[in-house]
């Protein structure tokens, strides 16, 4: 029987899918559909394709911002949802963990946005865990701080920080 525990469950579980695949998605790199080989060509190997390197092309903030929207959208509703009781604390803490994990992670350039992503990802290199089991503690007035300045740099740079509730209305 569907109960509305396990409906959030699953809906919640779906969007942490949707949203890994999204940032999947932002870090591959473009490319150009091919047309089918003749049937009489043989075909060959493509070569793999690997995810763009900080460094490699121009980064946008726009980019770096939709990166950080999905991790804030990620964080946001597994602090709601483990308020809400609608996940469970292992749930909670795997969810702050692949944060944390992605944050780290986060293609970055040398602008105001990729320098506040930069310590956001500094912080939670050096966070202790907490006694909960948390790799940080996403309700930390130093960690709320550094994610207000991220903000505050998309905005700047014409970009928002946005995140999809799916739990309090």
């Amino acid at each position: 029987m569907l109960t509305p525990n396990l409906i959030r469950r699953t809906g919640f579980v779906a969007l942490a899918a949707a949203i890994a695949f999204s940032l999947a998605a932002c870090a591959a790199p473009d490319a150009a559909p091919q047309a089918p080989a003749p049937a009489t060509a043989q075909a060959t190997p493509e070569p793999e394709l690997e995810a763009p390197k900080a460094g490699d092309a121009a980064i946008s903030p726009a980019h770096v911002c939709g990166q950080v929207t999905t991790l804030l959208t990620m964080e946001v509703n597994a602090v709601e949802g483990f308020a809400l009781a609608a996940i469970t604390p292992a749930k909670y803490t795997e969810t702050i963990d692949v944060v944390r994990n992605g944050y780290l992670h986060v293609l970055i350039d040398d602008n105001d946005v990729g320098k506040a992503v930069k310590a956001a990802s500094n912080y939670l290199k050096s966070a202790e865990p907490t006694a909960a089991g948390e790799s940080y503690d996403p309700k930390a007035g130093e960690w709320k701080d550094l994610r207000s300045t991220i903000g505050q740099a998309c905005r700047a740079a014409g970009s928002d920080l946005t995140s999809l509730h799916d739990f309090g209305g």
